[in-house]
């Protein structure tokens, strides 16, 4: 073989040696990279509840973010069957205590993030966390419902929703404190009739559940859905006109029921017809207001 054959293969065999070696370390650093970061991850798995502090006060998005935006709170409790064992939740170290509509119930929570824990709330509700949006999940994994519901830290100017919550029985003080939110948030204003009369004028609803401009009615409050009992066919605010005198014996008159609806800053109070006062029919009468 000649002299410039046996350099040309030498120096082939060796190139090719070298891009061996560097392959071979190439590929022994995306190994290293890949197990290095399987094993980061799978000790941030198991440390990542402590790390990312859960604790606190959760509230069902579903229901509370859902009634703000549609100022409606019917269609939310029919929709949603968590809603009867959970629109809160607490979180404390290894427990979980839940407050719904009807129920409330304490749970072991775990650290693992993609098991928290399991309600047994109609169903078998799964609990994972999702760093995607900061929300713990809740699913149904018996088949019973198909909602995706989801829970978040409650916010800063929410607080007051879990005031005093905490030993208290089931939705004792949980329904006031959600029936002062929505009256807030939803009702209190003052409001123009589109069309007046001598015993409709300028509406005001206060927070503290008085109301003048409406009748002769003083105080007003809403049907929120709490508990079992549930006479009317969608949401129902009740005026009452404390200063009227109830006759004995007789089905009570100082109130009146209604229908309410908002659609933007237009709220149509449509009544409420009974003749046993346990189921609650549409009228015909309407009022329409302007929410200045």
């Amino acid at each position: 073989m000649s002299v410039f054959r046996r350099t040309a293969v030498s120096g082939y065999v060796k190139r090719r040696h070298q891009m061996t070696r560097q392959l071979i370390f190439i590929f022994s650093i995306l190994t290293l990279f890949t197990f290095c970061g399987q094993t980061e991850k799978k000790v941030n798995y198991i440390l990542n509840k402590d790390k990312l502090n859960l604790d606190g006060y959760w509230i069902l998005t579903n229901y509370i973010d859902k009634i703000t935006e549609t100022k409606s709170i019917e269609p939310q409790v029919r929709q949603l069957r968590l809603t009867w064992d959970a629109i809160i939740f607490k979180i404390d170290n290894d427990t979980i205590e839940t407050h719904g509509l009807i129920m409330a119930n304490k749970y072991p929570i775990s650290n693992n993030l993609d098991s928290l824990t399991s309600l047994n709330a109609g169903g078998k509700y799964k609990l994972t966390y999702s760093n995607i949006d900061n929300t713990i999940v809740a699913q149904d994994h018996s088949g019973s419902d198909s909602v995706t519901y989801k829970f978040r830290k409650i916010n800063q100017d929410e607080h007051g929703l879990v005031k005093n919550i905490d030993g208290n029985p089931f939705f004792e003080q949980l329904e006031q404190n959600f029936c002062d939110y929505f009256i807030d948030i939803i009702f209190s204003g003052t409001y123009r009739p589109l069309t007046k009369t001598k015993s409709v004028l300028k509406m005001n609803l206060l927070p503290n559940e008085t109301v003048n401009g409406f009748k002769s009615f003083d105080s007003y409050s809403i049907h929120d859905y709490f508990g079992t009992l549930h006479p009317f066919s969608g949401d129902a605010i009740i005026f009452t006109d404390s200063k009227k005198e109830i006759k004995e014996n007789q089905p009570p008159d100082d109130s009146e029921t209604f229908k309410w609806e908002f659609r933007n800053d237009t709220l149509i109070l449509t009544e409420y017809l009974t003749e046993d006062f346990e189921n609650y029919n549409l009228g015909k009468k309407q009022y329409t207001f302007i929410k200045e």
